[in-house]
């Protein structure tokens, strides 16, 4: 990695229209999808309560608005003040934001814990994990547009990437 996961974060806050991200929590689910399509940081984001949970965006958050390079302009909603230092982001990646940003954070939050449940084996177990963990947020009408989410990410999984075997 070139490139340190706070000056991504920021870049990826500044690619959102307005420059500007309402929610921590989506930025979390953002980079972790970005992640996991190949963007060069290397965040954890570990389990918790049935969802991937991104401590360490969440602290690279505070301290991009403590050196004033975001502000958090309303609760949970951060804007970028300066695209100067941006990193230049690929093509692909501009795109998935711009899908992403139009997405229902429950759809989001969805397609994420997918995501990080994706490495843990077969479709089905995976599936089964996320309708637990997630519960009545697995209607059939949101794990239908979850899907749609994916593909319209040109998803591939785990299962199914060759730099992941």
């Amino acid at each position: 990695m070139s490139e340190p996961n706070f000056r991504w974060l920021a870049s990826v806050i500044a690619a959102h229209r307005d420059q500007t991200v309402k929610a921590s929590r989506r930025i979390c689910y953002v980079m972790l999808i970005l992640q996991e399509m190949g963007l060069k940081t290397d965040y954890l984001f570990p389990m918790f309560f049935g969802g991937p949970h991104g401590d360490a965006v969440y602290s690279d958050l505070q301290m991009l608005s403590g050196y004033g390079f975001t502000e958090e302009i309303a609760p949970f909603t951060h804007k970028t003040l300066s695209e100067s230092w941006a990193i230049d982001i690929e093509k692909n990646f501009l795109n998935a934001i711009k899908v992403m940003e139009e997405s229902n954070i429950i759809i989001l939050q969805l397609a994420a814990t997918y995501i990080a449940f994706d490495s843990w084996g077969d479709r089905n177990k995976q599936m089964g994990l996320l309708t637990d963990s997630k519960g009545s947020k697995c209607s059939e009408e949101n794990l239908l547009a979850m899907f749609t989410l994916l593909k319209d990410l040109n998803w591939a999984g785990d299962s199914d990437r060759e730099d992941r075997k």
